[in-house]
């Protein structure tokens, strides 16, 4: 039986404690304000911060709202939530900014010191700036050494993985290739089917065939690309920050080479509304991600919520007919289902309204569909 497992931030979250998208930019600002002194690009991460939270803070002291309202604002698992703002919505902001579509160019202008009129004098060198400390500490809050894997969890999920079984993510960590490692399912050589690992710099790289490929449409921590050479992309094994193996049983063959601060070099699409695919790797996964999905008996979405930003899974979706089987494990899997059966009219979908860690201590079961599936047939017997 093929299955192929979507899976988003929410797997992250529930097996890491990985931030999601509103806790990001929070965690980001509390590190910028203790760097204020010695880093120029978090003076500039902070003012853009400040300027785009002053709307916020009015809207909430305005007669519209009182200040329960604010103490009340839930996350899409009914989690407290502060006044922040979301990851996506900042990096799109920048973006739109940066690009400046809707200024005329003129021979030999510059621009990027003009100030931007709504973001009260920032202007894009600025912008840049903040951009640059934005990634680096997104970068760093999801190395393997800013997260807490729940270790037993984990391992249990990956025993319950079949050798033909495919993994579709839009994560960026690297939880799930290290416990594949672990388990022989799955190697940095090949496991990626884009890269390379210059294995020159390590001393020794056990190499089972992989058994259960990861397809990451939006890059990873650990990919770089090549200036050098025309969409290539390097694969590390190591942390930037302690020089440790991602893996184990992996060392450098020799001591690793300071590197600056500033900038992280991982090679992402970062999670903007505005994405090109543009690149050679991006076709290539793409191609893959749409022959496995296609072929798929079975496709378990696990902790993702098909966000309008990640507009290639509305794609991708759009291409398989509308009688694929989708198991969606969710905490919001029922309006997620919903959704899908209005976008894409799919008729055989499974939603099992639980949290990731919960499904897995069930045992992989199935038990909200059960109730779900008899409250329908109890409605339609009471409409009937």
């Amino acid at each position: 039986m093929s299955r192929v497992f979507i899976v988003g931030a929410g797997f992250s979250k529930a097996l890491a404690n990985a931030p999601l998208t509103y806790e990001i930019v929070e965690k980001i600002y509390k590190i910028a304000k203790s760097k204020l002194e010695i880093d120029r690009n978090a003076n500039s991460f902070i003012k853009l911060i400040d300027i785009l939270r002053t709307p916020i803070s009015n809207a909430f002291k305005s007669p519209l709202f009182s200040e329960e309202d604010s103490k009340n604002l839930k996350n899409r698992d009914q989690e407290q939530i502060p006044l922040s703002i979301d990851i996506e919505f900042l990096f799109t902001i920048i973006d739109l900014n940066l690009l400046r579509p809707f200024i005329p160019n003129g021979k030999g202008v510059d621009y990027s010191s003009v100030p931007i009129p709504y973001l009260d004098g920032l202007n894009s060198l600025e912008l840049e700036k903040a951009k640059v400390f934005l990634k680096n500490e997104f970068v760093k809050l999801l190395l393997p050494d800013s997260l807490s894997p729940k270790k037993n969890e984990l391992n249990k999920f990956t025993k319950f993985l079949n050798e033909q079984d495919k993994i579709i993510t839009f994560n960026y960590d690297l939880l799930l290739e290290q416990n594949l490692w672990n388990e022989k399912l799955w190697n940095p050589l090949d496991g990626y089917f884009i890269g390379k690992v210059e294995e020159e710099n390590y001393l020794s790289i056990k190499k089972p065939e992989t058994l259960i490929p990861i397809i990451k449409l939006h890059g990873s921590i650990n990919w770089q690309e090549r200036r050098d050479l025309s969409d290539y992309i390097k694969i590390s094994l190591e942390s930037p920050i302690s020089s440790k193996s991602y893996f184990s049983g992996i060392e450098l063959r020799n001591e690793p080479n300071p590197i600056p601060e500033h900038p992280l070099t991982s090679f992402m699409t970062l999670p903007s509304f505005i994405k090109s695919f543009s690149k050679i790797w991006e076709h290539k996964l793409i191609k893959i991600a749409l022959e496995y999905l296609s072929n798929a008996n079975e496709i378990i979405t696990l902790g993702y919520s098909f966000p309008n930003s990640d507009s290639m899974t509305n794609f991708l979706m759009s291409q398989l007919t509308q009688d694929v089987k989708i198991k969606i494990v969710d905490k919001q899997a029922n309006d997620i289902k919903e959704r899908l059966e209005e976008e894409y009219q799919f008729k055989n979908i499974e939603p099992e309204q639980i949290g990731i860690e919960e499904w897995i201590k069930n045992e992989f079961q199935y038990k909200e569909f059960e109730k779900y599936t008899k409250n329908q047939r109890f409605i339609r017997s009471i409409l009937s």
